[in-house]
């Protein structure tokens, strides 16, 4: 199951194993600039992607 928490601007979809995130930079106003990640913890793997898009 995966809930949402949202707090301030920043969003974060999780459950067990996967965690999203969206986070909006200072002073920047949608949709300037803004930092997306998402991990993947398994118990053979895991994974973090992170990047910055401008658009």
């Amino acid at each position: 199951m995966i809930k949402a928490v949202r707090n301030g601007k920043i969003r974060q979809f999780q459950s067990d194993h996967f965690k999203a995130w969206i986070t909006w930079l200072e002073g920047a106003e949608p949709p300037a600039r803004t930092t997306v990640g998402a991990s993947f913890a398994l118990p053979e793997l895991r994974v973090e992607i992170q990047f910055t898009a401008a658009i």
